[in-house]
């Protein structure tokens, strides 16, 4: 890459940049997201954790999905990863609207706990179109936020009353939530 497609990279990124919620952000490629997610964020926090069953994890790319990405399990059977964001999209506008990052949305337990069953139930649904299969290692789906009101105390509260949508057999799901020091990783809820 040359010094000027450098420069205009980092350009395009920072105004493609929405301001809110973007830890997990890469505004310029929703591939390099989406392998991020699973690669990074929930690799490595299932690794600190002594539950890390996949490997090699590559990005499908746009029109090879679904799913997202695919990896392999530790027995070698190919596995299928769906991702999703849960975000306040009024947030993010609000946020570009008045150039501010420190607008964050309110999630009360039912707003929390019907946006993650909206998401899952989308991705369970795409189970049926996977493409590239078979993936004898199972169909994971990764739903990931980096919302500020979002803390792990949150979250396990509000799971507590948290109903699964109907999935797929060998089906997992997850939920990431952004980086903490405290914790030193991406606080991890498996779901299913």
């Amino acid at each position: 890459m040359t010094h000027r497609e450098i420069i205009d990279a980092i350009v395009a990124a920072s105004k493609a940049n929405r301001g809110y919620a973007s830890e997990f952000g890469w505004a310029t490629d929703r591939d390099v997201e989406e392998w991020g997610v699973v690669a990074r964020a929930l690799a490595r926090t299932l690794d600190m954790r002594g539950e890390l069953f996949f490997d090699d994890v590559i990005a499908r790319g746009r029109g090879n999905d679904p799913p997202d990405c695919e990896g392999v399990t530790e027995t070698g059977d190919r596995i299928a990863f769906e991702v999703t964001e849960l975000v306040d999209g009024k947030a993010i506008q609000y946020a570009k609207h008045h150039n501010t990052r420190f607008a964050w949305a309110e999630w009360p337990e039912e707003k929390f706990t019907k946006k993650l069953g909206e998401l899952i139930a989308s991705k369970a649904k795409r189970h049926a179109h996977l493409k590239g299969g078979p993936y004898p290692g199972g169909y994971v789906i990764v739903v990931y936020t980096a919302e500020p009101n979002l803390t792990s105390a949150v979250v396990t509260s509000h799971l507590k009353s948290f109903k699964m949508p109907e999935l797929p057999e060998r089906t997992m799901a997850y939920l990431i939530l952004g980086y903490t020091t405290k914790e030193e990783c991406n606080p991890c809820f498996k779901l299913a």
